[in-house]
Formats: C-alpha cells, structure tokens, sequence
C-alpha cells in the first residue's frame, strides 16, 4: 500500500509570519488587537497583543480562532450555524467544546491543499467598521467594493479574496 502524506499543519515561523502580517494591516487602520493563530487542534501556535489592546481581547480571539479551528469554518458561519441550525444539535456541540465559545464573527480558518490547518482572528480591536476616524476611506476599498475594517484585515493577512462576516459593507458604506 502506497502511503501519501498531506501536510495538514502550520510552522510556528509561518504563523509569526502571518500574525505579523495582521498586525501591520491593524497599524495602517490605526487599531490595536489580539492576534491569535491555532493550529487544526485548536491549539494556539502563537499570540499577540499589540500595545492598546484590551486585555480581554486574547480570550475573545481565542475562542474564536478555536472555535474555526474545530468547527473548520469562520466564525460568521459558526454564528449561522448557531442561529439557523438545529439547536439540539449545537447544544450538543458546545457541551463537548471543553473550550469558551464567542460566536462573533472576524475569524478565518487557514487552508493548505484545501485541508483545514489552524485559523487566526482579532478580538475587540479592530472592529468591523465601514469608517474608520482618521483613516481615509479608500483604505478600505477592496477590489473596488466597500469593506469593513475586521474582515479586510483577515483577508490581507492570508491572502484570499475578502468575504465580509458582518452584513452588507455596501449599505454600511452608504
């Protein structure tokens, strides 16, 4: 039998490299957040808080990259999920979790050969504002459409075509 190995995880350089990155997006939008990269597990690989950066936002930032991690989703999913399925099944689901769950949306799984391998997220630090004071509109301006701040840093950060978790950008925009 012929044995193939998929490398289903992520280095602890790749995910400094990609909390990095998040961090530096998060400065352009002059915010301050938690970073927090796990692996498949829902492990945490590695964190970091930014100066200014509420103290609860790594709890929050790590249930949420927990949460994609196990469930192989992002976080806006998890909560329609939460909301529209059925509520036996999810309470069923939290009861195993063994992990704080925050359904709020802004986390995104990290895929490699289309195999889930951890998932990153922001917690209370870079809200999903359409607007953010001080900061030129533009900079939130993807592939020409609105963005709000949260989820456009996500997609910067892993370099994936930006899906908005939080509602419609483009009314919030108007």
């Amino acid at each position: 039998m012929v044995q193939m190995t998929v490398n289903t995880s992520i280095s602890h350089s790749e995910a400094r490299a990609l909390v990095q990155r998040a961090i530096s997006k998060a400065e352009d939008f002059a915010q301050r957040a938690t970073y927090v990269l796990v692996d498949r597990k829902g492990v945490v690989i590695t964190a970091s808080r930014m100066d200014g950066a509420l103290v609860l936002s790594y709890r929050i930032s790590r249930a949420k990259a927990h949460n994609s991690a196990m469930y192989g989703m992002s976080n806006g999913d998890i909560y329609d999920f939460s909301v529209n399925g059925p509520p036996i099944l999810i309470h069923e689901i939290l009861a195993i979790t063994r992990e704080p769950v925050f359904h709020g949306a802004g986390s995104q799984v990290i895929r490699k050969d289309g195999r889930v391998i951890g998932a990153i997220t922001t917690g209370m630090g870079v809200p999903p504002f359409v607007k953010v004071p001080g900061i030129d509109p533009e900079k939130l301006i993807w592939d020409g459409k609105a963005t709000n701040a949260e989820d456009h840093v996500m997609a910067y950060t892993l370099q994936q075509p930006y899906i908005p978790q939080h509602g419609d950008d483009e009314k919030a925009w108007i």
